[in-house]
C-alpha cells in the first residue's frame, strides 16, 4: 500500500524544498525518491547521519510507514544499520525497487526505470 503525504508531494511538484514542512531533509529526500520512482516505501539513497535517525523514525511513524528501504552504499553503512537497530528497527533483507533515475535503451529508444537492489528495514 502506498502512503501519500500531500503536503510533501505538493512541494515536490512545485520544485520546492522541505523547508516549511514538518519533516527533515533526509526523510524528505527519501520520500521524494520513492514518489518520483513510484515505489511504496521511502528510500534512502544518500548518506544517513546517525544523529538524524531519531527524526527519520519520528517522521516514519507520524506518517504511518512501518518499513523503508536503503539503496545508498556509503561507507559506515553497517554502523548506521546498527544505530537503526538500537532504535528498534530490524533489517529484513533485500528487495528490488525502481530507481528514481530514468535510463534510455538506445537499441529501442525506450525510456525506463531500472530495478535496483535495496535493503528493507522494519520499524
Amino acid at each position: 500500500m502506498i502512503i501519500r503525504i500531500e503536503t510533501i508531494e505538493k512541494n515536490i511538484e512545485e520544485g520546492k524544498s522541505y523547508r516549511g514542512l514538518d519533516v527533515g531533509l533526509t526523510f524528505f529526500d527519501a520520500y521524494r525518491f520513492s514518489y518520483i520512482a513510484g515505489n511504496d516505501l521511502p528510500n534512502f539513497a544518500d548518506v544517513i547521519w546517525e544523529e538524524d535517525i531519531p527524526e527519520i523514525l519520528a517522521c516514519m511513524r507520524k506518517y504511518g510507514f512501518n518499513k523503508f528501504t536503503i539503496t545508498a552504499n556509503f561507507s559506515k553503512l553497517i554502523p548506521t544499520l546498527a544505530e537503526f537497530e538500537k532504535h528498534g528497527c530490524k533489517l529484513e533483507g533485500l528487495v528490488t525497487i525502481k530507481d528514481m533515475w530514468e535510463r534510455v535503451d538506445f537499441k529501442t529508444n525506450t525510456v525506463y526505470r531500472p530495478e535496483i537492489p535495496a535493503l528493507i528495514i522494519s520499524l
